[in-house]
């Protein structure tokens, strides 16, 4: 009969737990590879839908009432204000920023044109 060492049985028990372990952190890097894969192959139409949708917003801005536009600022400056003093990550103060930026550029815009107009019909 032959008797084992506590020793040995350990390190038997090691050695096949750490190839588990290997093995289950093989499987998971085959599943993140293939995820980044098809991630990466959905870039493009991503990209275009998100294109699209900014273009969308951009144009119902450049329709809307300056009320409208005014209100939209006011709120999305109050959410950047809120989100500021709340302790919210700069990268999200930043994104809620955003829509002030465009809805200022806008608002801007109309009112150069309006000068632009004003100066040129009244030469005329």
């Amino acid at each position: 009969m032959t008797v084992q060492s506590p020793d040995r049985t350990r390190s038997d028990d090691t050695s096949t737990a750490v190839d588990e372990t290997v093995r289950d952190v093989g499987a998971v890097m085959a599943d993140a590879r293939d995820t980044v894969i098809s991630a990466a192959s959905r870039v493009p139409e991503i990209a275009d839908s998100t294109r699209a949708a900014v273009d969308g917003a951009l144009r119902q801005m450049e329709t809307g009432s300056d009320e409208a536009l005014t209100a939209g600022a006011s709120l999305a400056l109050g959410a950047a204000i809120g989100m500021l003093v709340g302790g919210a990550p700069r990268l999200f103060i930043v994104m809620a920023l955003v829509p002030v930026a465009a809805i200022g550029a806008i608002l801007l815009d109309r009112q150069t044109r309006i000068r632009s107009a004003r100066s040129s019909g009244g030469r005329a």
